[in-house]
């Protein structure tokens, strides 16, 4: 188990660097691909479950957020957070797993142009 006040800081740091420098973040996420099992394994920390949210939808651009959205599918984002709501779960596990996925939903659903290549991405 990790430490939930580390965690909010970790998830922090990536934010701000997600702000700053989103196309050198998205590189480095996708040369370590285990780092997305890593952030689900720890879904019951809200600060990671936040941070797997402010990947989704952090990047303005939206052939950037297209290219996201793709890269979290190939990744099986989806697949990953439904598996991990089994009965041995923990509460924290499965409510932050549930509002994760509700908010992607969302996302995906937004009529807006900016997220149509997210919800292209995920429906597919």
């Amino acid at each position: 188990e990790i430490n939930p006040l580390l965690a909010s800081f970790f998830s922090k740091v990536v934010q701000i660097l997600l702000n700053r420098r989103p196309n050198l973040v998205l590189e480095f996420l996708k040369d370590h691909p285990s780092l997305i099992d890593d952030l689900v394994f720890h879904i019951d920390t809200s600060a990671i479950m936040d941070l797997i949210y402010r990947i989704v939808i952090c990047f303005e651009n939206s052939i950037t957020r297209f290219k996201v959205c793709h890269w979290l599918r190939d990744m099986r984002l989806i697949e990953k957070l439904v598996s991990s709501l089994s009965e041995d779960a923990s509460s924290d596990t499965l409510c932050n797993t549930c509002n994760l996925l509700s908010d992607v939903i969302k996302v995906c659903r937004d009529p807006q142009e900016s997220f149509k290549g997210a919800k292209r991405c995920f429906t597919s």
